[in-house]
């Protein structure tokens, strides 16, 4: 048994380094990885062991001023449905408020509600009118949801008016 001293090949396997007491010294390739014997950790296997870096939302884009025919007011954002508190209700329930959305990819309006549960409620969308025609009917609806009309009924109703 002699003993070598060991350094990473270029193939990926250590070479290893036998000492002569005469003569030249002997290089033989091992079957050993050279990860198996690496004593200090080099610059290189540090960036190796480091964790990822956490990925991070990207910024939002700036977003463009809407156009004033299409904004809706700050009064008829916070418009209140006039629903009576259920009896089985613990205190005063959250006023319900609908929010007119445009999807521009489209040209389709929404109802959205704005409170309770957050969710659309439908939308319309129509190729004989204009965007003006269809912002007149959806603010119609949503005039008709505050009163405290059905959803389904608003809703047919607003798709006929879209449809006609």
């Amino acid at each position: 048994m002699q003993l070598a001293r060991m350094t990473p090949g270029e193939n990926g396997f250590g070479i290893a380094h036998f000492e002569a007491d005469a003569g030249p010294a002997e290089e033989k390739q091992t079957d050993i990885p050279n990860l198996m014997f690496a004593t200090a950790p080099s610059s290189d296997h540090k960036k190796l062991k480091r964790p990822a870096a956490a990925m991070k939302r990207p910024a939002a884009a700036p977003k463009a001023a809407p156009s004033p025919e299409l904004t809706a007011s700050s009064s008829e954002q916070e418009a209140v449905a006039t629903e009576p508190p259920s009896a089985e209700a613990v205190g005063e329930l959250p006023k319900q408020g609908y929010t007119v959305m445009y999807y521009k990819a489209s040209g389709a309006y929404a109802i959205r509600e704005t409170k309770l549960g957050k969710r659309q409620l439908f939308q319309i969308t129509s190729k004989r009118k204009t965007q003006a025609q269809l912002l007149k009917i959806i603010n119609a609806a949503k005039e008709k949801l505050k009163a405290g009309e059905n959803v389904a009924a608003v809703r047919n109703w607003a798709r006929n008016e879209a449809s006609n």
